[in-house]
């Protein structure tokens, strides 16, 4: 036979009871059990630690939310800024410029510009 110590039978005890915690917590024994006014405290700050990490994940999720709008905003932007360059590119070419002065009746010059030189 194996002789059992004193300690080794305490040790189990506490694991016994250890185990028997959550069980106790689910079943509502643990507050039938224990003196209330030494759990309320700890109680109270995980209630405290998890409202903060609820209130913290909602800010990361809403944050990540207006960084994705944002960025196809921005993309959206940036199509639009090529788009209107390129028609500006081609309104104000010459060729572009000359179909439309010709309803006006303005020709582009064939002779080329002369430089004017002032004598003092």
């Amino acid at each position: 036979m194996k002789r059992t110590t004193i300690k080794e039978k305490s040790i189990k005890d506490v694991a016994i009871k250890t185990a028997r915690i959550p069980l106790d917590i689910i079943s509502g024994n643990f507050f039938k059990n224990v003196n209330t006014k030494k759990i309320i405290p700890l109680t109270v700050y995980i209630i405290i630690l998890l409202s903060i990490l609820i209130g913290n994940t909602n800010s990361g999720q809403k944050s990540a939310a207006k960084i994705e709008s944002l960025t196809k905003e921005i993309k959206l932007l940036k199509f639009k800024h090529i788009s209107i360059k390129t028609k500006l590119t081609e309104i104000t070419k010459q060729t572009s410029i000359s179909k439309q002065l010709k309803s006006r009746g303005i020709f582009i010059s064939k002779t080329p510009p002369q430089k004017i030189t002032i004598k003092k």
